[in-house]
């Protein structure tokens, strides 16, 4: 079985008609005309995904440090999209040294949330180091207000960055404007007042132009800070608007993307170095929640799902790591408020009332949900691991799960069983969205 939980069902037959595997105990079908290579990694299920572990399993999964490097006395960075501030926040209120959110005058603390792109970060790094200004001015504020290029601001950030141990750095976006006759990029939009229809311009970069960019502020931070890792994310943030003359939605999936692809191909470049890694915020948020994750606005995400993403990287980034709440129950907390676990199911998770988690996990084994059921049971397990009827029902699924695996993709109980297993779905299908995640989730 390989890492990602996916292994051909023993005995299976393999011919032209296809073979069947499993997905964490899921049976799926696939065609065995093709050669699959030596990594093998198929696509979960949606009720993988609501298993314990699953985030680890199906979206970190190769991603990860071989072992955590941040203690509380590793000088951290953090800055880049407005991502980067939940980053930055999280881990200073957990009392790691986040230098940049001390009170010190560089735009890296003024603006830490506010330069997205990959041409505006590398300025920074240029800037501190080098000190390459741009001949125009480019770096204007929230307010519109022109920052300038200060020397005290400039050799603060130098300075910021030569104590620097670990660089996290979260892109936003692919599309900029730019000074056409310099080429020189801006750091965010134009102020309106600003604006000169002459020279200034707005395209989407390429996959290659960000490579590059992320490639020079690897090179520059081995090169004055050496040692000195880099992690990179992809904000899951949407863009608030595109100036292409197309929609937003479709302009941020292509902006994305263009981002996506050039952290990946820098990293199958330079990540057997170990000092390059990427953390996979964008797959995280995207993957494992569903739309519920966003406020009203659709751009920003809930609270709870934000505290995940970021007790999941305390726990595999840093020694000794010990979030205030268990992993499980953060995740829990995150389901619940996106609308993807039910009420009954978070009330239940806390382990204090056993005989009502028992039966419930019975109704989930009965109507093919032991993914959700083991969810709930093993986090409330592990918070009273002395209650032997948690215990009890957590072995109970996990008998179930075997089950599941055994009797094939296509089987389903027979008889009455199947009979009341079929009426009861059947209801469920009909039933209001809202009532069905309150009840059967």
């Amino acid at each position: 079985m390989s890492d990602s939980g996916v292994n051909r069902i023993p005995g299976a037959v393999q011919d032209l008609s296809g073979f069947v595997y499993e997905t964490s105990g899921r049976p799926q079908k696939a065609s065995s005309t093709w050669f699959r290579g030596e990594h093998t990694n198929y696509n979960p299920t949606v009720a993988n995904m609501r298993a314990p572990g699953a985030i680890e399993r199906y979206i970190l999964d190769g991603w990860l440090p071989k072992e955590p490097f941040i203690t509380p006395d590793t000088r951290i960075t953090a800055f880049g999209s407005c991502f980067a501030e939940h980053i930055a926040t999280h881990l200073s209120r957990r009392n790691y040294d986040v230098l940049n959110r001390k009170p010190v005058r560089s735009y890296i603390v003024d603006m830490a949330e506010g330069i997205t792109s990959t041409f505006a970060l590398r300025q920074q790094f240029d800037w501190a180091f080098r000190s390459i200004a741009p001949t125009q001015p480019l770096w204007f504020g929230y307010r519109g207000e022109d920052f300038g290029y200060d020397e005290d601001v400039r050799r603060n950030t130098r300075e910021i960055f030569e104590q620097t141990e670990v660089f996290i750095v979260t892109l936003g976006l692919s599309e900029i404007w730019y000074d056409e006759p310099t080429g020189e990029v801006f750091w965010r939009a134009i102020p309106l007042e600003v604006y000169d229809p002459s020279r200034h311009r707005f395209r989407v970069t390429t996959v290659e132009e960000n490579r590059a960019n992320l490639r020079a502020i690897y090179d520059t931070i081995q090169e004055f800070v050496p040692g000195a890792r880099l992690v990179i994310s992809v904000s899951p943030i949407p863009l608030v608007a595109t100036f292409r003359p197309n929609s937003s939605i479709t302009s941020n999936a292509v902006s994305k993307a263009v981002l996506r692809v050039a952290v990946d191909e820098l990293y199958r470049e330079i990540g057997h170095e170990g000092r390059f890694f990427y953390w996979p915020t964008y797959e995280v948020a995207e993957s494992g929640f569903g739309l519920g994750r966003f406020l009203p606005d659709r751009r920003h995400i809930r609270q709870p799902v934000l505290d995940y993403v970021m007790n999941l990287f305390e726990t595999y980034y840093c020694i000794d790591a010990k979030p205030p709440i268990p992993l499980d129950h953060v995740r829990i907390r995150a389901m619940n408020a996106t609308g993807d676990l039910s009420g009954i199911a978070f009330l239940l998770s806390d382990g204090k009332y056993p005989r009502a988690l028992h039966l419930w996990a019975r109704v989930r084994i009965f109507l093919d949900d032991c993914e959700t059921a083991a969810l709930i049971a093993e986090a409330a397990a592990a918070v009273r691991p002395d209650e032997p009827r948690l215990q009890k029902t957590v072995a109970m699924l996990r008998r179930a799960a075997i089950l599941v695996g055994a009797r094939g993709e296509d089987s389903a109980p027979t008889g009455w069983r199947g009979a009341v297993r079929r009426v009861a779905l059947s209801v469920r299908g009909r039933v209001p969205v809202a009532v069905r995640k309150a009840i059967w989730s």
